[in-house]
């Protein structure tokens, strides 16, 4: 891994164009450019901190305006839940020009269990959180965004000749926390299992054929989601939404499940932490009012202009002699002196990696030095591809 780094880092630097830009009084960084592809380009940056401190890092610039590039989310084998995996391997298998890791995760299991939305290539797999600003993703016309992605869900049962028509809401889709918490969840194929469930919950398994969804069966007991097969779909929820599904449905009703992204469905999308800068200034978020903001580590990050045409991702490291890291204060100064309009911060620490497929390569290099000694396992990523 050490060997790649450095050649990493020496094709970086080969014919690349130093220059300098303005962070504070006194504060200056050093850069050395090269270009992936037409509108892509990777910096290696060494500059000092507000609180003068070293930190180093990787910035991969993207221009959205050139034809053919775009940005995706992936996680592991395009799944939810299956093995975590570096940045690397997500990025080799979809054959992405570069990319970083993204959501925060959890730690305890090598699934990749990620805690918000995921939105890949024009297909919802889970939905956003309510509220959560966190969000980065590209519009249906191919701008890129970062702030609340707005969702609604229902399913419905038309009334018969002896049951009156029965409605609620669903929360969300492939979110298994959202049924334990007594809401109800729309489960698809992609959700691998298996996901436990406690007692009191149920689970609706329907077919969808010629576009009409159908009960199959009402299962109570269940303590654990199934992996479904193509062409079924899933309701889970236990308490009151597990009691909902019980009493409203049985084997044989025709329902509609509506899922319906109200300011338009995003091409992409994927979560993070926190947003830090909104309309070029900082920005306090309120979706996570007690996160730690003085712990300095390493950090990835997305940026994004006005126009949505014009995107930085970043990884700056840490926890070394060589790079210091940051806090999000430090952070939120680092990217307004790179004046985004918009910016968010994805997972830091050992998962902090940046990657992309240098000049000469058939496969990405990690760009930056993850503070494990190796690229981390991760759950999800935002990549660049040029189609």
């Amino acid at each position: 891994m050490r060997a790649r780094r450095v050649r990493a880092a020496r094709i970086l630097a080969t014919g690349a164009v130093a220059a300098a830009f303005l962070l504070a009084p006194q504060q200056q960084a050093l850069a050395a450019t090269v270009t992936v592809t037409r509108g892509v380009t990777v910096t290696h940056v060494t500059f000092t901190s507000t609180s003068h401190r070293t930190v180093r890092g990787v910035l991969m610039r993207v221009d959205l305006t050139v034809p053919g590039l775009h940005l995706d989310a992936d996680s592991p084998a395009g799944r939810l839940g299956a093995t975590r995996q570096p940045v690397t391997t997500i990025a080799n298998a979809r054959h992405a020009l570069g990319g970083i890791n993204a959501d925060f995760f959890d730690v305890t299991t090598s699934a990749s269990v990620f805690r918000g939305t995921m939105i890949r290539n024009n297909a919802p797999q889970k939905t956003p959180r309510p509220h959560w600003q966190a969000n980065f993703y590209v519009t249906s016309s191919g701008q890129a965004a970062i702030g609340v992605i707005p969702f609604t869900g229902s399913v419905t049962r038309p009334a018969t000749d002896t049951r009156a028509v029965a409605s609620t809401k669903v929360y969300s889709m492939n979110t298994p926390s959202d049924a334990v918490a007594g809401r109800i969840t729309y489960v698809t194929p992609v959700l691998l299992n298996p996901l436990a469930l406690p007692l009191g919950c149920t689970t609706v398994l329907g077919t969808t054929v010629a576009g009409v969804r159908t009960v199959q069966g009402v299962l109570t007991g269940l303590r654990f989601l199934p992996r479904l097969g193509l062409g079924w779909w899933g309701l889970a929820g236990c308490g009151a939404g597990g009691a909902w599904l019980a009493g409203s449905l049985q084997p044989g009703d025709p329902v509609d499940v509506a899922l319906d992204f109200p300011s338009g469905r995003p091409r992409a999308a994927v979560s993070g932490g926190r947003v830090l800068i909104q309309r070029g200034v900082a920005y306090t978020d309120p979706a996570r009012p007690t996160v730690d903001l003085t712990t300095r580590n390493p950090e990835t990050f997305a940026c994004v202009s006005s126009d949505g045409h014009k995107i930085v991702l970043g990884a700056l490291d840490g926890r070394s002699k060589a790079s210091a890291g940051v806090t999000y204060g430090e952070l939120t100064s680092y990217l307004i002196h790179l004046r985004c309009y918009s910016a968010m911060v994805f997972d830091g620490g050992g998962s902090t990696t940046i990657v992309a497929k240098l000049p000469g390569h058939t496969s990405t290099s990690v760009l930056n030095v993850p503070s494990d000694g190796r690229p981390r396992a991760v759950a999800d990523g935002l990549f660049v591809y040029r189609s």
